[in-house]
């Protein structure tokens, strides 16, 4: 799920840091976050909308997959 967080930050502008400051997380959590096997899509589209991006996406296993918020 790292790609999707990827994303979101790339959509940002920010740096990764600059990032989880913005959200509210630590960029230990952030970094973590980018780690787990299941991503929380309710959280990154939190983070979103936080930052006013209307949508982010990545390619996944193959997939292409968009999260519009």
């Amino acid at each position: 799920m790292k790609e999707l967080i990827n994303d979101l930050i790339k959509r940002s502008g920010l740096t990764n840091e600059q990032f989880a400051e913005a959200v509210g997380v630590s960029a230990s959590n952030l970094s973590q976050q980018k780690n787990v096997r299941r991503i929380d899509h309710e959280k990154l589209i939190k983070w979103a909308k936080t930052l006013g991006i209307s949508f982010f996406e990545a390619w996944i296993k193959g997939d292409h997959i968009t999260i519009k918020c």
